[in-house]
């Protein structure tokens, strides 16, 4: 068994993400059409397809794209993509942005026009959940993914009225690897007019 189907086996039947459950109240009435980035196992997918979203699901790992397609049982609703954030050019219009720790594992050297066409892509009135690994995350100091500053989170969210920000620093469990230390930092925030 392949470390990903370990991570799908593990996370199998979990809650919401709280980040996601926090976001939801936000939406406007008229959101529908979302976009979840790392889409994993596809929880919030699936409840989004619930809500009568239509469903952009970005993947790079085909099993997470064939899990989330079975689940959905054939709804129209459900554009699954498999591709790294990376390489992906379509970046849709939408009225919700989700992506749970997906940033922090772009290439570093594409993780800013990564994270400018993620947040591009959400529609005036739109709203967007995202996490990114602060400086002290413990795989940001191993070189294993790519860490922000809080202070530069916020320089990206110029276009955006901040709902949410809380940076969160605990040594807490990893889906497959037992405790590290993290630190995250949590956004949701809703576009507005440029200034």
């Amino acid at each position: 068994m392949n470390s990903w189907e370990n991570y799908y086996q593990k996370n199998q039947g979990r809650s919401l993400r709280p980040l996601y459950v926090q976001a939801i109240p936000y939406l406007h009435s008229s959101a529908r059409r979302a976009m979840d980035l790392g889409c994993g196992i596809g929880m919030e997918v699936l409840d989004l397809l619930r809500r009568g979203f239509e469903v952009h699901a970005v993947d790079q790992e085909p099993q997470s794209i064939e899990r989330v397609v079975a689940a959905a049982a054939g709804s129209a609703k459900l554009i699954p993509h498999l591709s790294s954030l990376e390489v992906w050019k379509e970046w849709p219009s939408v009225d919700f942005l989700f992506a749970h720790h997906s940033f922090p594992f772009c290439v570093p050297g594409s993780f800013d026009s990564v994270v400018e066409r993620a947040f591009a892509s959400v529609a005036l009135g739109g709203v967007l959940a995202v996490s990114f690994f602060g400086p002290e995350d413990e795989w940001v100091l191993a070189d294993k993914v790519v860490g922000v500053s809080a202070d530069s989170v916020k320089t990206r969210l110029h276009d955006f009225e901040i709902l949410h920000f809380e940076e969160i620093r605990k040594v807490g469990p990893t889906a497959l690897q037992g405790n590290k230390m993290w630190d995250v930092i949590e956004v949701i925030a809703k576009r507005r007019e440029p200034v």
